[in-house]
């Protein structure tokens, strides 16, 4: 304030401030340097190169940091990782040359995959592991059950409806209840990152006041539970289930033929995707039913649509014509009163959310290995196909799929 109202003089402090900087920067204290070239280029300069100069400056502290820790006895490349992160983007905030950029973007993301290597599991208590493996043996005694000694139709049918979605509303009071016992959900920001460490969304600390940011926190929050515990326990009991299915009744392509045909929620002509996709799903091979299945369910999604009369497309400015894509299909307004808030929900954490497993999208563009088609996710979602198709087959060939 004072700086504005030329109260003080801002070369003199600007001068101050870089040989601080500079005597700190020396003693490789980074966390002072960077305060004081920020605080330099904040009293300005009359020549504005020197302000820039002094950004850049603070940027590159950031940078060498990240080096400092890497040539330090104990080098933590996720630590290196967040301040080469913080020194490219304050980097690109100042302006500085384009080469100087790239050089520490590409730094930036290595020391971003190494990082993913350096993370491993969190160990267990003994307590805590006998508990999980209690919960295991729960859950595959209630799923062999369920769907034991029956004819193959109705097992299958038991095993779509094996229990309900997971609900929202129960996942975000369970959040709500973790915040109340962990004060750093209320201080510290979450990220969720990709495979190879890219940063893919993040949020803040939990909002205090009611409103639109707070619900937006819940909501990722909530995809963020549902990933870490309601689906890995769903796809527990979907799959002992399942096996117990194919040990009674092992099963061939076509005898899951009733369940497709004349299905209205299946679109004309892909009745044959669906059908070995089901299949596939059924022998336990996630790697060909999440690729066969989901971009079927999202045909389904437009012409169960199409059926209640809902516009799936858009027209642009020039005239030119597109189909809304299985993103903005999942969040239409009418999503919800069609196929339910519960399976919404699910469908959309498991296959667009990124706080979710966001399976659709790093589908698409390749980055799942073979192995990771073998997590919850594929499961949970084939079973959530599994119901629709069961929900379908029921209803009149003339409606729609409620």
């Amino acid at each position: 304030m004072l700086v504005r109202q030329k109260r003080v003089d801002a070369a003199k402090f600007a001068k101050i401030c870089r040989e601080l900087a500079e005597q700190f920067g020396a003693s490789e204290q980074w966390d002072q340097a960077h305060e004081y070239w920020d605080l330099c280029a904040k009293f300005g300069h009359p020549d504005p190169s020197a302000a820039k100069n002094a950004l850049i400056q603070a940027a590159e502290c950031w940078v060498r940091k990240a080096k400092a820790n890497l040539a330090g006895e104990k080098p933590d490349h996720l630590f290196a990782a967040h301040w080469m992160g913080m020194g490219f983007q304050k980097l690109r905030q100042a302006g500085a040359p384009d080469e100087r950029q790239a050089e520490v973007h590409r730094e930036f993301r290595e020391l971003q995959k190494l990082g993913m290597r350096q993370m491993a599991p969190l160990a267990l208590s003994d307590e805590i592991v006998e508990k999980v493996e209690a919960l295991s043996e729960k859950l595959a005694a209630l799923g062999k059950q369920h769907v034991r000694g029956v004819p193959f139709e109705k097992a299958l049918f038991k095993l779509a409806f094996i229990r309900p979605a997971p609900d929202p509303d129960d996942i975000k009071r369970s959040v709500e209840s973790e915040t109340q016992q962990s004060v750093w959900m209320h201080i510290m920001p979450a990220a969720t990152v990709t495979k190879s460490g890219l940063t893919a969304d993040q949020i803040g600390p939990m909002p205090v006041s009611p409103g639109p940011e707070r619900d937006e926190w819940l909501m990722k929050s909530a995809y963020f539970h549902a990933r870490q515990f309601e689906w890995p326990h769903v796809a527990e009991l979907i799959e002992v289930a399942r096996v117990q299915i194919n040990e009674e009744h092992p099963c061939r392509m076509e005898d899951l033929r009733f369940l497709i045909t004349s299905n209205p929620f299946i679109p004309q002509g892909h009745e044959g995707i669906y059908l070995a996709g089901l299949h596939a799903g059924l022998v336990g091979d996630w790697l060909i039913a999440v690729h066969l299945l989901v971009p079927q369910l999202e045909a389904s999604i437009r012409s169960v649509f199409e059926q209640r009369g809902i516009v799936t497309s858009t027209v642009e400015s020039e005239g030119t014509q597109q189909e809304r894509l299985l993103g903005k299909l999942l969040y239409h307004p009418q999503m919800e009163l069609l196929f339910g808030r519960e399976r919404t929900f699910n469908l959309r954490g498991i296959l667009v959310e990124k706080f979710g497993f966001n399976l659709r999208n790093d589908m698409a563009h390749g980055f799942i290995s073979e192995l990771g088609f073998f997590s919850p996710a594929a499961p949970v979602l084939w079973w959530l196909v599994l119901q629709l198709c069961c929900i379908g087959h029921h209803l009149p060939t003339t409606s729609g799929a409620d």
